[in-house]
């Protein structure tokens, strides 16, 4: 029984001994090119400045004919700046400006990824009515009426669509380790 159990530990420290030795180290260079997807929508209502969303690796990224970050990897977008709709017609917008992914060892790897959505401006509608409505106050006294809606005419909001496919590389290289 003890020969048994000294041959498996035997068996058990050549194998990790020899597992090390199949890995290989590729430098994933920077500016490699990589697409991301959003799993879902996401509007100016539903998230925060300076938080994350989440997004996912549409295609295997191969160095040297191996696959260096497969494909469907969560990647985590920076979310650099949300405006909500205001008055006077200003638009919502969501401002995404970076990201991280991490290699199957965990290595964060650095990405430069950057997008500006926002709604449709209704600030011209908005000064056009103010513009209107001023004068009709002195002239009719209906103005008075107008003006505040003219004022708080409210831009619409934005929604970055789910299947949304973000352009971004890789901002630094990365040594990743790939077994075969």
């Amino acid at each position: 029984m003890k020969s048994l159990i000294s041959l498996i530990l035997i068996a058990l420290f050549v194998i990790s001994w020899i597992s090390p030795a199949c890995a290989e180290t590729i430098t994933l260079p920077a500016g490699t090119r990589i697409l991301v997807t959003l799993p879902n929508n996401i509007t100016h209502s539903s998230i925060e400045s300076a938080g994350t969303i989440q997004a996912y690796l549409t295609e295997d990224i191969r160095e040297n004919q191996k696959i260096v970050l497969q494909k469907g990897s969560m990647v985590l977008l920076h979310v650099d700046k949300v405006q909500n709709p205001g008055i006077l017609g200003r638009p919502g917008s969501i401002q995404i400006n970076g990201g991280t992914i991490n290699s199957t060892q965990g290595t964060k790897i650095p990405l430069n990824i950057s997008r500006l959505t926002s709604g449709k401006s209704r600030r011209k509608a908005s000064i056009a009515y103010t513009i209107i409505s001023i004068p009709l106050i002195f002239v009719c006294g209906i103005g008075i009426y107008m003006l505040p809606s003219a004022l708080l005419t409210r831009g619409s909001g934005v929604t970055l669509s789910q299947g949304l496919v973000l352009n971004g590389s890789t901002a630094s290289s990365a040594n990743i380790e790939v077994t075969e």
